[in-house]
């Protein structure tokens, strides 16, 4: 079996645990609080700049083969968030 993968991701910005001693649920705000990674003589910004909310995505592209028997490749994105929408009354 062989098995490779490019471009792979995975973001996860989730709350929990407990902060004064009670339950919190807070996720980071990135775009109130840009974070700032150093990557080598440049100084980078991870693209999540979304509005703040739970996150959990993956993505990239696999590639998984069998012998001469079976092979696959393709991409996937996975994401599963949080946002709350609310309703406008019509004018």
């Amino acid at each position: 079996m062989i098995a490779s993968g490019t471009n792979l991701s995975l973001a996860i910005n989730q709350g929990g645990g407990t902060k004064n001693g009670l339950a919190n649920t807070t996720v980071a705000d990135f775009a109130a609080n840009p974070l700032v990674v150093p990557t080598g003589p440049v100084r980078t910004s991870p693209w999540i700049t979304r509005q703040q909310r739970k996150l959990l995505r993956a993505r990239g592209a696999l590639a998984v083969g069998f012998g001469s028997f079976f092979n696959a490749s393709g991409t996937f994105d996975f994401e599963r968030s949080t946002l709350n929408l609310a309703a406008r009354p019509r004018p």
